[in-house]
């Protein structure tokens, strides 16, 4: 019954949990149900670099957009030409399962974070160790696939920029050594070891942490997934994100 209640819900393409103007399906249910007029999707903000007539590599580009544009399924009022990219009710049923304690809330929105591609060190290990198996938790690393990080990775301009050696006076020189921190772009230590305002700018979310996330999005996300009047964890992985965002800009 209860299912049946939230399909006519999820049914009714109102504003779902992140969205514009979510309200969630209780407010549904009590304003009597009502119709909603969905919006379509935004246009594509990709800029064609690549000639008409070369079509594999513009769909080759395409599909990376969309890859950085498109996180969140399509509805089914929506014009698409990828018709897997909708999520019907009927896919999700039989995995819903209700999230009763704080503490399964509390992961449940962690995930969220990691899914819509802000890196929680450790958090993936974390479940681990507490369920007692080995998952494969790839979904959390997806955030090294974006180009900021790949840039940071494998960096074009490396071999460019080295010097191998040089000449004074007709001897052999080594070029003198430049150490730049060793820290890395990946953040990885246990859950819980570091926190957001310990000092390290290193624990902190940087503008390579945001870059090509919907910032929209995720500043929602922030809102609705506050637990009661005291939640300084969320709270302080809120205002992490709004210093990364303000030092991107």
């Amino acid at each position: 019954m209860l299912l049946n209640s939230l399909e006519e819900f999820w049914e009714s393409e109102h504003p779902r949990f992140g969205e514009s103007g979510a309200k969630g399906w209780g407010n549904w249910v009590t304003s009597g149900n009502p119709e909603y007029l969905s919006v379509p999707l935004p246009s594509s903000s990709l800029v064609p670099s690549l000639s008409a007539s070369d079509r594999f590599r513009r769909w080759a580009n395409e599909e990376s957009d969309s890859d950085l544009r498109l996180i969140m399924p399509t509805r089914s009022t929506d014009e698409t030409d990828d018709p897997y990219s909708t999520v019907l009710f009927s896919d999700i049923r039989r995995l819903l399962v209700p999230l009763e304690t704080t503490r399964t809330k509390r992961v449940f929105r962690l995930i969220w974070l990691s899914l819509l591609g802000l890196h929680i060190p450790g958090f993936s290990k974390a479940l681990s160790d507490i369920s007692g198996e080995n998952w494969d938790d790839r979904w959390c690393y997806t955030f090294l696939t974006r180009p900021a990080y790949l840039r940071t990775l494998f960096p074009e301009d490396v071999m460019k920029k080295r010097q191998l050696s040089d000449a004074q006076s007709g001897a052999i020189v080594g070029s003198e050594r430049v150490f730049s921190r060793g820290f890395g772009p990946i953040k990885n230590w246990g859950y819980g070891i570091v926190g957001v305002h310990e000092g390290l700018i290193e624990a902190n979310w940087t503008k390579r942490d945001v870059e090509h996330v919907d910032e929209g999005f995720l500043r929602r996300v922030f809102q609705q997934c506050r637990v009661g009047s005291d939640d300084r964890e969320w709270d302080s992985l809120a205002i992490a994100f709004e210093n990364a965002l303000n030092s991107k800009r």
